[in-house]
């Protein structure tokens, strides 16, 4: 698995710094933006697993500047960073979408329990034997900041699915080897992630399958906004 990546968006650079330190500490991988609008075009260049934000800056606030960052990438986590105590603040905060909160002065245990465990929301496998159009929707998807594994083969992706380790499955067909009707006869059937079908015809493996949670089919050629769409719906009712 790639190094977790994350976004430190603070205007006190020092606290920013030492952040970020703590984090390279244990093996993440780091950048700083000292405003909401550093961090909007950091983010607009480059990937990220989850962004660590401070409420209250200059020019446009963290509240503000996360609404953006959904905008622009509905799938990237935010978790605020803030000395507010006022449970409104906290309360705004949530509503508008931040899935953690951490308080100044904040406690390592606390940072790297947050850290480790959010990044595994948004998780996509996607399993294509096809090498250019599996690196090319791979990012598209990390652009929109979703996690992203590719696996050519469904028998050597079946452990992360067993183990819950995604939370949502992009299945292209038809693939080789009758993989997918293996995939249809595996136990546990609605206990995986949802899957999302990518395919040019409905093959003859979808006609009553006991297949994991069949939430979508998209049939080829397909329009990456609406794809984008599908994808986001599935992660947030499944997250």
């Amino acid at each position: 698995m790639s190094t977790i990546k994350l976004l430190v968006v603070d205007d006190d650079t020092d606290f920013a710094e030492s952040l970020a330190d703590m984090l390279e500490m244990y093996g993440y991988a780091t950048e700083i933006a000292g405003s909401g609008e550093e961090a909007m075009e950091t983010l607009r260049e480059k990937y990220f697993d989850l962004v660590l934000m401070d409420m209250k800056m200059p020019g446009i606030s963290g509240i503000e500047t996360m609404a953006r960052i959904r905008s622009l990438k509905p799938g990237l986590k935010v978790v605020m960073v803030t000395a507010f105590t006022k449970s409104e603040f906290i309360r705004q905060a949530m509503q508008d979408g931040a899935v953690g909160i951490l308080h100044r002065p904040v406690e390592t245990c606390e940072l790297l329990d947050m850290v480790s465990f959010l990044p595994s929301n948004g998780s996509v496998l996607l399993v294509d034997d096809n090498p250019s159009h599996a690196d090319s929707l791979k990012k598209s998807l990390e652009k929109e900041g979703y996690r992203v594994t590719v696996s050519s083969d469904l028998e050597m992706a079946r452990p992360g699915i067993s183990r819950g380790g995604f939370q949502l499955l992009l299945l292209n067909l038809p693939l080789p080897d009758g993989l997918a009707n293996e995939f249809f006869r595996w136990p546990g059937g609605g206990e995986g992630p949802d899957v999302v079908y990518i395919t040019e015809t409905l093959p003859e493996e979808l006609d009553d399958k006991p297949v994991i949670s069949l939430r979508d089919i998209i049939v080829k050629p397909f329009n990456m906004e609406n794809m984008m769409s599908v994808i986001t719906e599935r992660t947030r009712t499944s997250g």
